[in-house]
């Protein structure tokens, strides 16, 4: 039924919201109860939520020395070891893999998938539910570049039953899963219309203080309300690793605004892949 209170019945209806939105929030319980549960659902499990930060920066694509093109952190990726000759400078490939720090890598994302909330248990898929979203604006510089190096493992949450051990999934600069784009530098036409002005997103997975995962059948999230404190604090620190990265937006940020939770649908991860029908 639409806001005109005009309605129209059909033996399909097609969402675009996504798995999650779609069967968890949108369908009433007594379809899911009547119908049953797909084939394969409990074998799926949801990506864990990601935040944006929108920054404004001062200068032109031009100015700025950027492209249209997107950067990506990827913590547990393996790099080509090649090998530059100092004296021919032709280049000697090497093989790939990871470097000898990076051995709990994969530990590590492997124990994010499974991560269980540290605080209580789910028993239903939608009863605990609480969907929220947070934003905080500034406006600002930022400090000169540190010397940081980009680390290969990421900060995981997981509760340890046997141990009782806590490990909270946390954004790390120079560390955790990043993509930075520039949406202004696709534009051809932006500079005419707005001038010398260029527009960032920042996306990064949620910290433990923004969502929590539910052992349920799906894994899903669960969005925790949180305070600007936190908001502020998270900003800091991916404005500090943007800067970090690029160098050039040093004292050159206008203003600042973090989005999210956002849910980013399932997890493209082999069990999922393996589900008939």
């Amino acid at each position: 039924e639409s806001d005109n209170s005009s309605s129209s019945s059909s033996s399909a209806v097609i969402s675009m919201l996504g798995f999650i939105p779609t069967f968890l929030h949108l369908f009433p319980s007594e379809i899911r109860t009547t119908h049953g549960v797909p084939r394969g659902l409990a074998a799926v499990s949801e990506r864990r939520p990601v935040m944006k930060i929108l920054v404004g920066i001062e200068g032109s694509k031009e100015e700025l020395n950027l492209t249209g093109a997107d950067w990506y952190r990827l913590p547990n990726a393996t790099l080509p070891r090649d090998e530059l000759d100092p004296l021919t400078g032709q280049v000697k490939f090497g093989i790939i893999g990871v470097s000898s720090n990076d051995g709990n890598a994969n530990e590590d994302r492997d124990a994010e998938d499974v991560a269980a909330a540290a605080v209580g248990e789910a028993s239903g898929l939608s009863s605990t539910l609480d969907e929220s979203t947070g934003s905080v604006g500034n406006t600002g510089n930022r400090g000169k570049r540190s010397k940081s190096s980009t680390a290969s493992s990421t900060t995981t949450a997981t509760t340890n039953s046997t141990s009782g051990k806590t490990h909270r999934t946390k954004f790390t600069s120079g560390v955790s899963w990043m993509k930075v784009s520039f949406p202004s530098a696709k534009d051809p036409s932006w500079f005419d219309r707005h001038g010398s002005i260029t527009t960032c997103v920042v996306t990064i997975e949620a910290d433990d203080d923004f969502v929590r995962m539910f052992d349920t059948q799906p894994k899903i999230y669960s969005i925790i309300k949180s305070g600007a404190g936190d908001m502020e604090r998270l900003r800091e620190r991916v404005l500090k690793d943007l800067v970090d990265n690029f160098p050039q937006l040093d004292g050159k940020i206008l203003c600042t605004q973090v989005q999210g939770p956002l849910r980013s649908g399932l997890t493209h991860d082999p069990a999922r892949f393996a589900i008939k029908g």
